[in-house]
């Protein structure tokens, strides 16, 4: 929720002159981003099928933004994912996982 509200602080003080579509387009514009530098891509599956639950499918892909955003997000997690493979984490990142699971239990 931070990242969101920062993104939008020049619009919401006035520092820049903008009109209410410029300003949504701009939020919508920064959700992808925020939701992969804020973790969602580390979710575990249960996780993922929540925010789905909650939100709803027709929301996520019911405007072009919404679905523009989702999209970003998928190749935000996408590229992620390739770094990890690439970096041979993704094995290290299953052991902490499943060891923080096994702490938490």
């Amino acid at each position: 929720m931070h990242c969101l509200q920062t993104g939008l602080i020049p619009e919401a003080t006035g520092e820049v002159d903008t009109t209410c579509d410029a300003v949504r387009k701009k939020a919508f514009g920064t959700h992808a981003g925020c939701y992969v530098d804020s973790g969602v891509c580390m979710l575990p599956l249960r996780d993922w099928l929540a925010i789905v639950d909650i939100v709803d499918v027709r929301t996520l892909f019911g405007s072009w933004d919404a679905f523009e955003g989702s999209v970003k997000a998928g190749v935000g997690c996408l590229q992620f994912y390739a770094f990890l493979v690439r970096r041979g984490l993704v094995e290290y990142l299953r052991a902490g996982v499943a060891g923080m699971r096994l702490q938490n239990s």
